[in-house]
């Protein structure tokens, strides 16, 4: 019950989900190193004698004081949590739910090296839920899903034209490649296809443009928004030439919204809209103001 109250009281993400402590299976069977403890080695024994007649302090609850971790949790008091659930493992090293709630809380405070440590120490856990949440938590930190690698990516897409005002679908084929240049900046060329059938009275050919994209992250950063803006060239292909062909410079302007499903391979939606001055001298009854882009997108991760 405790757990389920848990998962819909967190405002966290979804991986950020702690787990609830179970008594008596805190203790793995295999203790981790002690020199890959993190910043929560028990306290020393205080030097000296005890006086006579004298108590010894009081020691806490590990599982209590997790509580309390988890409730600093929920009120997004992620330094508390922290606090709290060291001194669990301070007195009990092999907390495995506490190592878990510690390296959930050092990921929030920007420490993700040691949010590393503590949740490797957590996957030696007795609990089954545990040592999943571990792996899940670890993968999330080592799988890497910012946009700073080579990209590459292909698929179909509608495209609109206005004929005269009346809007006209139509089909196209795209091919892209992005490139990192510097932390979110990327340069970007695609390259658009669109078919004509022979004898069709009607302007097609190809596109192509170069653009510098700049990546805004969405949440941990499998989604991401990514707004591109640069040159355009289009190789219009109709029977209004007598070479059958004309190019036209434009601009272009593109939005593009992508997930990342694993750290190669993703899928995107795009739109983008093209200007070609020259065409709507030359063209004025046709205009193609959006095309709508998807398919698979892959990632050369750390290639």
């Amino acid at each position: 019950m405790l757990l389920a109250t848990l998962l819909l009281s967190v405002p966290a993400r979804g991986e950020d989900v702690p787990t609830a402590p179970v008594a008596g299976a805190n203790a793995p069977a295999t203790a981790a190193p002690v020199a890959d403890l993190p910043l929560a080695l028990p306290d020393p024994p205080p030097s000296g004698d005890v006086a006579p007649g004298a108590q010894a302090a009081p020691v806490d609850d590990p599982a209590d004081l997790y509580l309390e971790a988890l409730d600093a949790w929920k009120g997004r008091n992620f330094a508390g949590a922290l606090s709290l659930a060291t001194k669990a493992v301070n007195i009990d090293p092999l907390f495995g739910e506490a190592w878990l709630l510690r390296s959930y809380a050092h990921l929030r405070l920007h420490e993700p090296d040691r949010a590393l440590t503590s949740v490797r120490l957590a996957r030696e856990s007795e609990r089954d839920d545990v040592r999943a949440a571990a792996r899940a938590f670890e993968a999330r930190l080592t799988q890497d899903y910012v946009r700073d690698s080579i990209s590459l990516w292909t698929g179909l897409g509608p495209v609109v034209e206005l004929d005269y005002g009346a809007p006209k679908g139509r089909v196209g084929l795209n091919l892209g490649v992005g490139v990192p240049v510097w932390k979110r900046l990327s340069a970007r060329a695609e390259v658009q296809w669109i078919a004509l059938d022979p004898g069709e009275l009607r302007v097609a050919g190809s596109k192509a443009a170069a653009l510098a994209s700049w990546t805004l992250p969405i949440g941990g950063g499998r989604w991401s928004f990514t707004p591109a803006v640069g040159p355009s060239l289009w190789v219009a292909t109709g029977q209004y030439w007598a070479d059958g062909v004309n190019p036209y410079v434009g601009l272009r302007a593109d939005l593009d919204l992508d997930v990342r499903l694993t750290p190669t391979l993703g899928l995107y939606l795009a739109a983008s809209s093209d200007v070609y001055p020259a065409q709507l001298a030359d063209l004025d009854w046709t205009y193609t103001p959006a095309d709508v882009r998807t398919g698979l997108r892959l990632w050369f991760w750390k290639v």
